[in-house]
């Protein structure tokens, strides 16, 4: 019983959103995956050429994808990434756009010699952030004359993380990290109903009964990741795992019905999905980069209050390219260093008949600093095949500074 009102605010939003008509609201979708809409662990590199950084050596996308990619990094780097994201939302014959700001990542990287390179980052992993408004009106013989609805939440999971990574003579790369995550959200729910009330041989009453949820959920908990990186000549390939401890999340509730009100707390067992990701890059040339990767989030292992996915795992799939026209000129002109990246990206997401495909394009500005500026525009569409009129298309641009400097040199002569 605690659990189920727990969680009647998402439910009841989550029906109404699919019924009424939306005057404002931020990934409906979103309200039925348990941790919010996922984002793709990849630097400003590897959001433009489609999540494909698994066998990625480059120093900017750190442990991001692959905590081996540490140990190819020898030299101290950062690398960030901010995006400014559009949504915007059809169904029912009405559409809506809205905005948001979402700081992804920070990460340095600093290098010890033979000792490997160890990495420090914070990420944002996933966006619970919702807004919604809508209004059904019920027809026929009933005392309802029409329900408004609206919820509120924010939130979202974030990353701390800390990992190794080492060359074992040139013939691979291997890499370990330790997480500490915390998913926390916030949610209000407020609903109105209005209706008359028939009384024979009187006029109808009018009537208003007004209800307000709000309920909030933490979870702090542990993970582990591990990767390699194998170069087989011009080609690399790349495999990481994440798996995530289990623990206890706490809910708070409190209701608001015709004037009464209650609240409750409650602790459940909380454990999200592991993760494998496997994948390939190809060095075509010195110009030409190309890589490709495939994921899987293992869904039937996950436990928790929130909504249970009808799937047992979900896959993604990305691939993309970096070209570079004179990478070797010691005179280049600035739009011959240039790196100009393209990528795709296709993923299921947790709930039947759910996904995400998306298109990118970027490049990578060399700055005078030694640095790079990223610049990537996304633009894709998120779907649902139980509700065809219902579309999420997204407009993203994300911005990334990356730099680095080599602390140490190799004398003349040697």
């Amino acid at each position: 019983m605690q659990q189920q009102r727990a969680h009647r605010i998402i439910r009841t939003a989550g029906i109404l959103a699919f019924l009424a008509v939306a005057s404002f609201g931020q990934s409906i979708l979103g309200l039925k995956y348990p941790a919010g809409l996922p984002l793709a662990m990849a630097s400003g590199m590897g959001v433009s050429m489609g999540g494909a950084t698994a066998a990625l050596k480059d120093e900017n996308c750190l442990m991001l994808a692959n905590p081996a990619n540490l140990g190819a990094v020898d030299k101290t780097v950062f690398s960030s990434l901010l995006s400014f994201n559009f949504l915007n939302l059809s169904g029912n014959g009405a559409s809506t756009t809205q905005t948001e700001f979402l700081p992804r990542y920070f990460a340095f990287g600093f290098s010890m010699g033979v000792a490997g390179t160890i990495g420090l980052g914070l990420e944002r992993r996933s966006d619970a952030t919702l807004k919604y408004r809508g209004t059904t009106r019920e027809q026929g013989y009933t005392t309802v004359d029409s329900v408004q609805a609206a919820l509120s939440r924010n939130g979202g999971m974030t990353v701390w993380s800390a990992a190794w990574g080492h060359s074992i003579g040139k013939r691979a790369y291997v890499g370990l990290g330790y997480e500490r995550l915390y998913y926390v959200t916030d949610a209000t729910r407020l609903k109105t109903v209005f209706g008359r009330q028939f009384d024979v041989g009187a006029a109808p009453a009018w009537y208003r009964v007004d209800e307000r949820d709000s309920s909030g959920f933490a979870f702090g908990g542990n993970g582990v990741r591990a990767g390699v990186m194998v170069p087989l000549g011009t080609f690399t390939i790349g495999a990481t795992g994440e798996y995530l401890l289990g623990g206890k999340a706490s809910v708070n509730n409190k209701e608001y019905y015709a004037g009464d009100s209650a609240t409750s707390a409650q602790q459940y067992d909380f454990r999200l999905p592991p993760r494998i990701s496997g994948g390939v890059s190809y060095d075509l040339s010195s110009s030409w980069l190309l890589s490709a990767d495939l994921a899987t989030v293992l869904w039937k292992y996950y436990i928790g209050p929130l909504n249970a996915p009808n799937v047992n795992y979900t896959t993604s799939f990305g691939a993309g390219a970096q070209f570079i026209p004179a990478p070797e000129l010691l005179s280049p002109r600035y739009i011959e260093i240039m790196r100009y990246r393209a990528g795709f990206r296709y993923a299921q997401l947790p709930a039947q008949g759910n996904s995400e495909f998306s298109v990118s394009l970027g490049t990578g500005l060399p700055l005078k600093t030694n640095g790079l500026l990223d610049v990537v525009l996304e633009l894709g569409r998120r779907s649902d095949s139980n509700h065809p009129d219902l579309h999420e298309n997204i407009f993203n641009l994300s911005l990334g500074v990356n730099g680095g400097r080599k602390w140490t040199s190799t004398p003349s002569g040697y």
